[in-house]
């Protein structure tokens, strides 16, 4: 292998375009294909504490194997089906934690835009735009697919 593509994959359609990008350049490249799912526990709002706490529920699930299912179906829905080189990695963190550093010793890092404008990445932030400030690797970022007018 030349050199290695991290993809961030959540399952969105942007996602499964970034995958899908990554896979078509990783063959041109010779390159391995590294799909990161990251998630978080779902946090209960309380007023009466500034800490976030786990819902009682979530305690009993798998949530490695649950997102490892989901990184493998989006894998499959993208390949349809046809065995593919890649390597997947489920972690526990944020988002745009996870991808920099898994993509750290990375050639490239691929990430899709979920297409909103200005003011949802000024009030909630962007991954997109997180990776592309703290990569150490270029980072591409897919595109919303357009839609003719």
């Amino acid at each position: 292998m030349a050199g290695t593509i991290v993809v961030g994959v959540d399952g969105s359609t942007e996602s499964l375009r970034a995958l899908g990008w990554s896979l078509t350049e990783a063959r041109r490249r010779d390159a391995e294909v590294v799909a990161v799912i990251a998630w978080m526990p779902n946090p209960v709002p309380s007023s009466a504490t500034p800490f976030t706490v786990v819902e009682p529920t979530d305690l009993d699930v798998d949530h490695d194997k649950v997102h490892r299912e989901r990184l493998d179906e989006a894998i499959a829905e993208v390949t349809g089906g046809e065995p593919h080189p890649v390597r997947t990695v489920v972690r526990q963190g944020y988002a745009g934690d996870v991808l920099t550093e898994e993509a750290a010793q990375a050639d490239l890092l691929v990430v899709g835009s979920h297409g909103h404008g200005r003011l949802y990445r000024a009030v909630l932030g962007s991954i997109s735009a997180e990776c592309i400030r703290k990569a150490t690797c270029p980072v591409v970022v897919i595109p919303p697919k357009l839609v003719p007018r």
